[in-house]
């Protein structure tokens, strides 16, 4: 049997907020809740009774949300133990996220004693014991904690943990052997990373270079953003016809996002994939590309307005057969000139988003059909001069 704990919950930070605190043990299934005003200020005491000894993880949740974790280690009650009866081990808490964005384990010292072949329960101490931790595989990582007389349990030592380094932790003091290692590594204790892109619904664009498909990939930890202080290396995947740009590069930036660009000169419906090799995220998006047509149609419009604005009277007085030939002219240099345009082949303007619309569209086309025939051989000469 053992005795009734309490615990004194006090929240520290919350206050204006609302609503309640749920305190939980979720090895016993326990739990209660505690308005969050009644945890300001000293605090409020949480009762609950342990069914066996050994480390107890405790949760603090408000509104749904994970708070903090805390470790509390039930021991038999009786004499302390002196230290040179006293294993110690080590333990590993939920990693946590800081706003540099590194990320860090707590980890514990426990002082264990034996209560049998094989059964190992929390021991507390008969007066502070000091325990130096080291890294086998940093000898930079060097530290120093202390459990308190009649505890059992150290506080909480922060071991940063990074994509690219792994650690062993061992934990010794003057009286006693080193604690068995205990291994850290990205894959087993760090957080569940994955990638997520956005936008996640499917964009339309038109198929121009002058407009390309903006794409966001960051890492997510569960449903929040993360941002990972390493540079890490992101890889876009497409098909035939798609054209992927870094901004600036693939690199992960401080804020742990990488940009992408994608366009594409004909209308193609494309999947983009997006890969991360080092925590193995995956992230998908879908962009379709469309011709811009209604915006050539309005150009040729442009075109033959050009025309009328150019020749005036004169166009009506040579014939038919020229009218019609000029007319045509004007439509196809309108057409031509504001294609050239959109697929960035002309040095001027210069290329940008602005170019891509209804009064640039008729602009230049009302521009191409003003310089009629002419259009065709300026346009011929600088192509000719771009491919040599």
């Amino acid at each position: 049997m053992f005795e009734t704990s309490t615990l004194l919950l006090r929240a520290d930070g919350l206050s204006g907020q609302k609503g309640d605190l749920e305190v939980s043990i979720p090895s016993l299934n326990w739990r209660r809740g505690v308005p969050l005003g009644m945890a300001h200020d000293e605090g409020t005491p949480v009762v609950f009774e342990p069914e066996s000894t050994g480390l107890l993880r405790i949760e603090l949740h408000a509104s749904g949300n994970l708070l903090a974790t805390s470790t509390l280690a039930v021991v038999p009650g009786g004499e302390l133990a002196p230290s040179s009866s006293l294993l110690l081990s080590l333990y590993a808490e939920p990693p946590r996220y800081l706003p540099t964005g590194t990320f860090e384990v707590p980890v514990l010292v426990v002082a264990q004693q034996s209560r049998g072949p094989s059964v190992l329960v929390p021991g507390a101490v008969t007066h502070d014991m000091t325990v130096h931790l080291e890294d086998s595989h940093d000898s930079s990582f060097r530290r120093v904690v202390t459990i308190p007389r009649g505890e059992s349990t150290s506080s909480a030592t922060k071991v940063p943990l990074t994509i690219s380094t792994d650690r062993s932790i061992v934990a010794f003091h003057e009286r006693g052997p080193r604690s068995n290692p205990l291994d850290l590594s990205w894959e087993s204790h760090g957080p569940d990373l994955s990638l997520r892109v956005f936008p996640e619904e499917e964009q339309t664009c038109y198929a121009t270079p002058l407009t390309p498909a903006s794409f966001t990939v960051f890492y997510v930890d569960g449903s929040r953003r993360r941002a990972v202080p390493e540079v890490r290396e992101v890889v876009a995947q497409h098909g035939p016809g798609v054209q992927i740009t870094p901004w600036p590069k693939g690199d992960v930036d401080n804020l742990g996002a990488a940009r992408f660009e994608a366009s594409a000169t004909s209308s193609i419906r494309a999947s983009v994939g997006f890969h991360e090799p080092d925590i193995g995220g995956h992230a998908q998006a879908t962009v379709h590309f469309i011709l811009p047509n209604a915006l050539l149609f309005l150009a040729s419009s442009g075109g033959i307005i050009g025309v009328l604005i150019a020749r005036r009277q004169s166009l009506w007085r040579r014939g038919i057969l020229h009218t019609c030939f000029e007319l045509l002219a004007a439509t196809m240099g309108g057409f031509l000139l504001y294609l050239c345009v959109l697929q960035g082949w002309l040095p001027w303007p210069p290329p940008g988003p602005g170019l891509v619309g209804e009064l640039p569209a008729f602009s230049f086309g009302l521009i191409g059909g003003y310089l009629g025939e002419a259009v065709f051989r300026r346009l011929s000469k600088h192509l000719d001069t771009s491919s040599s």
